[in-house]
């Protein structure tokens, strides 16, 4: 007997994944169709494969002995990648994607008919270091009630069903969001998160966990307020893989798509481009897998073709609607705005309130325009937040946020940060608890050792409130249609701030 290499644990846990979420009615069959796991050992063998991804398992086979004609015995097939989700976009369309390391794209399941899927690039335009992968995509066409890819089923809006028209139409019945974000695990230089979980290195990269406490909160719609791709460069040594680093798949796949495989089946996204997806770090990945513009077949993959900055998106949500700004270009310098870019983000404003004009909108960018950033673990400091961004504001048209404006979502700083004012501006809430490593706690003791914070951002100290832990937001929409939003701690026994309630304040006619 020899015993050869059948599966890794990742494999498995791909083949097991195949198999959970599979409708009785679907007759279109995977390997291991039948093979099921509890949620708690599937989430085991996740977590496993990821942090102890050398594993593997053995299986014995009786080798061939007919010498008459030399045959062998195939080697195990390899198990695919694949990953599919659906996200809203600013057209008021439904887009499903896949990726996957097939040679074709697979067909688009909806109701009785199947539809093409197209591939956002030929096989020779895929991106340095991508080319391992391909995207398809299609449009989920309005009023479909079941739609699924190799008998996968994919997530639709709530009720989606009822609905003769389009997203818009299913306002009412859009009433839990989640939100999360900054969720990969750093690895830059000397700065390296304990993304294996190894022990004697600190807390552990847990974007897993948050992923499954968001999934079990059974939300209408999840929004990333951006920063997926955290393993830029460095030597890794027991808290990373270095086949896991770089601008390439393989590190969008272990730092995003397979933490977060079971979640993206769970409902509709909304994605946001961060500033690890600007054009210096890792925007191949965010154009190929996420942005809503449709590519050519032969994209121009040099840095110089990068897009600094995105078309504005409104994304209605029948009576509210959602307004992403991309500000992935801003630079990490709080003091000094380049004009340029301040005139560029003032048109961007003036643009988004009058395509959102009418309708209480839900402001989404991955810099908070108000907010603090916290930095340097050693010896901890604070800045307000963001220059560049407030001063675009005041340029634009109405010089501050109308009143349709409901409030802010954001990311970028590593907690959780909550400015509900005293005057008119709209709440800004700031969740980039989810999974990257931490920023350094604002203590109440740093806010009065800097008290040119508050000032900078015109607020008082009891009008800020933080949290220092791996965490995501979820925003309730209550009766009378006030917003109820909490933020949420891996730790059952945290005190967590708020809820906030934020109440509409009327829209402009």
């Amino acid at each position: 007997m020899e015993c050869e290499t059948v599966l890794n644990l990742q494999n498995i846990f791909r083949i097991t994944h195949l198999s959970v979420n599979r409708q009785q009615h679907e007759t279109q069959q995977t390997p291991f169709a039948h093979f099921r796991l509890p949620r708690t050992a599937a989430k085991w063998v996740r977590l496993a494969s990821i942090a102890a991804s050398p594993l593997v398992l053995f299986a014995c086979v009786q080798p061939n002995t007919n010498s008459g004609d030399n045959q062998q015995t195939p080697p195990p097939a390899k198990v695919a990648a694949y990953y599919q989700w659906t996200q809203l976009n600013g057209r008021g369309q439904l887009s499903a994607r896949v990726i996957t390391s097939a040679e074709q794209c697979p067909k688009l399941r909806i109701d009785q008919q199947q539809l093409s899927m197209q591939a956002r690039t030929s096989r020779a335009g895929r991106p340095p270091g991508f080319e391992a992968v391909m995207v398809c995509q299609a449009t989920i066409p309005p009023g479909v009630a079941y739609a699924s890819i190799n008998g996968l089923q994919l997530p639709l809006p709530p009720n989606s069903q009822d609905s003769t028209q389009n997203i818009e139409a299913n306002d009412n019945h859009w009433r839990k969001i989640a939100v999360l974000g900054d969720t990969g695990c750093r690895v830059a230089g000397r700065n390296i998160q304990n993304c294996t979980g190894a022990s004697g290195y600190g807390p552990a990269w847990n974007f897993a966990g948050v992923a499954d406490a968001v999934e079990r909160q059974q939300s209408d719609l999840i929004i990333h307020v951006g920063d997926y791709h955290y393993r830029e460069h460095g030597k890794c040594d027991a808290r990373c893989l270095q086949e896991n680093v770089g601008y390439t798949w393989e590190s969008w796949q272990v730092d995003f798509f397979e933490p977060a495989k079971s979640l993206l089946g769970q409902a509709p996204w909304v994605f946001i481009r961060g500033n690890h997806e600007d054009c210096h770090r890792s925007w191949k990945g965010w154009f190929y897998f996420f942005d809503e513009q449709d590519l050519p077949a032969s994209p121009n993959w040099s840095d110089s073709a990068c897009q600094n900055y995105t078309p504005i998106q409104i994304i209605p949500l029948g009576q509210r609607q959602l307004a992403l700004l991309d500000s992935s270009s801003i630079p990490s310098v709080y003091d000094t705005p380049d004009p340029k870019q301040v005139a560029q983000f003032q048109r961007q404003f003036d643009q988004l309130f009058a395509d959102s004009r009418g309708r209480p909108t839900w402001f989404i960018a991955h810099h908070p325009v108000w907010g603090v950033s916290s930095f340097n673990t050693n010896n901890p400091d604070i800045s307000a937040l963001e220059i560049t961004l407030q001063q675009a504001l005041k340029q634009s048209r109405y010089g501050h946020f109308p009143d349709h404006i409901e409030m802010l979502l954001a990311g970028h700083v590593h907690l959780f940060e909550a400015l509900p004012f005293t005057d008119r501006r709209p709440t800004q809430f700031v969740f980039g608890g989810g999974g990257t490593k931490l920023s350094p706690s604002i203590s109440q003791q740093l806010i009065n050792e800097h008290p040119s914070v508050l000032t900078a951002l015109n607020i008082q100290s009891d009008e800020l409130s933080t949290f220092h832990q791996f965490d995501y937001g979820i925003i309730d929409i209550m009766p009378g249609e006030q917003l109820r939003v909490s933020v949420h701690s891996l730790d059952a026994e945290s005190e967590t701030p708020g809820p906030f309630i934020v109440r509409h304040k009327g829209a402009l006619r």
